[in-house]
């Protein structure tokens, strides 16, 4: 069973204003070297709904879809999202981890 749930205007919205990096561009939460617009950007839950994820902007975060779709999903990375908005990202073996900055 798939649960879908959408965020809503005022979430995409502050979800894009968390993920500056300057003052005048909005890109991937995973920060790496990714540097997709925040407009081609899809809303991913940190912890799945199944889970006990909730669709709000304390529990999503802004990707690409290779991010999204093939990084997290189809090869199994992890993310964590820090209260200063900060993520961690680690490879399903744990040996890469990508650490993104807080925004400005």
């Amino acid at each position: 069973m798939r649960l879908l749930a959408r965020t809503t205007v005022e979430d995409r919205r502050v979800l894009r204003l968390r993920g500056r990096r300057s003052a005048d561009t909005v890109r991937c939460a995973l920060r790496g070297g990714c540097d997709q617009a925040a407009s081609a950007c899809e809303v991913h839950h940190v912890t799945h709904l199944a889970d006990g994820g909730t669709t709000s902007v304390d529990g999503c975060a802004l990707y690409c879809f290779f991010h999204h779709h093939v990084a997290i999903h189809q090869w199994g990375w992890t993310v964590a999202l820090h209260p200063d908005s900060t993520t961690t990202a680690r490879s399903p073996d744990g040996t890469k981890i990508l650490r993104s900055h807080a925004p400005p």
